[in-house]
Formats: structure tokens, C-alpha cells, sequence
């Protein structure tokens, strides 16, 4: 599924949690990545060491987003919390390139039935509850999307093809930047 990936160059955009999942993602697949974040490098010194620790080692731009970054990427994807109108992701789309948010990509490439869990609040904790219903079912879910899982970890995921749901914390902002998504279910607990 992956395979048209493999020794492209890869912009990540973001370094937090997310950003590091998406590094572990495309180390898999063999990708050149590149990594940048608009924080200076002394905000970042925590990331910054956890990067040098990755065989092989990203590429760094901190401090700013160089357009040259975007338009030298094949694919670029961010993470959730970068404005998706961003000028560089912009110029990038206009250039031609693969453009996603962490959650598009994801949804684009995901061949689970997805549980879309949308809304102003409570989307973490209402994700986790569906995700223990279907374990109580005897079934297997990847919970997703969250805190303190992204949802790209479900395609590095060691019981990946034992899943049969994807529940997936969604944001209105993440659900902008998604086209044809078709969740199997949506649940919109609340609006503000």
C-alpha cells in the first residue's frame, strides 16, 4: 500500500507527538524525511535530542518553515495542530505536491471501518469508551486520534491486521482538511 513511497522525500510539519509518530511511520517505509517546526531550537531542546537518538537522522529546519523544504518534499504531511492554510502548505499545493494532514492521510490509506468520534468536547474520553464497548464485544479496535495515540500508530501497529475497528478523535479543524471521508460511524456528542 506503501510501496510508492519508499525513497521519497518526506516533510513532516510539526514536532510534537504526532510529528514523532509520523518520523516512525515513514522510517518504516524507507522515506527521506525532512522535519521542520516554526519553534527555535532552544524550545524544541527535548525533540531536538530525541531526534538525533533516529537512525537515520532527519533533516532539521527549527525556527521557521523555508518554503524551499515544501517545494524539494514529494509528500508533506502535518500535524494537527498547524493551521492547514499555512502560505508554505499553500505553495505546495499549488506546486503540485502531496499535501495531507496527519488525519487525511490516515483516512485515506485506512482499510478498517472508521468510528469517527467529532464535537466541541469530551472526544477523547467518548473515543476511549466506544473503543472499550467494542473490546467488551470480543472484538479488536484500534483507539486513535487521541492525546496519547495518533492515529498513523495504527498502521505501525503489531496487531494491525487483526483489527476490525478504527475509532478515530477527530477535530473540526482535521475534518476540513479530509476530502470523500466516509466514516463506517460518526458521533457528534456536542457542537459549540
Amino acid at each position: 500500500m506503501f510501496k510508492k513511497y519508499k525513497g521519497k522525500n518526506v516533510l513532516i510539519v510539526g514536532l510534537g507527538k504526532t510529528g514523532f509518530a509520523l518520523i516512525n511511520f515513514f522510517n518504516q517505509i524507507q522515506c527521506n524525511i525532512h522535519v521542520t517546526d516554526i519553534k527555535p531550537i532552544f524550545d524544541l531542546n527535548k525533540e531536538v535530542k530525541k531526534l538525533k537518538k533516529i537512525e537515520p537522522k532527519p533533516e532539521m529546519t527549527l525556527g521557521e518553515h523555508k518554503e524551499a523544504d515544501f517545494i524539494n518534499a514529494d509528500i508533506i504531511v502535518y500535524s494537527p495542530a498547524i493551521n492547514p492554510k499555512m502560505p508554505q502548505l499553500e505553495r505546495a499545493r499549488q506546486a503540485g505536491k502531496e499535501v495531507y494532514s496527519e488525519f487525511s492521510f490516515c483516512a485515506k490509506f485506512c482499510d478498517k471501518p472508521i468510528i469517527a468520534v467529532g464535537g466541541s468536547k469530551g472526544r477523547t474520553t467518548i473515543a476511549h469508551m466506544i473503543g472499550f464497548m467494542i473490546k467488551n464485544d470480543k472484538k479488536n479496535v484500534f483507539v486513535g486520534g487521541t492525546d496519547d495515540n495518533s492515529f498513523i500508530n495504527y498502521f505501525t501497529h503489531p496487531e494491525k491486521d487483526e483489527m476490525e475497528y478504527v475509532v478515530v478523535e477527530v477535530s473540526p479543524r482535521e475534518l476540513q482538511t479530509v476530502e470523500k471521508f466516509k466514516p463506517h460511524l460518526a458521533v457528534i456528542p456536542n457542537l459549540e
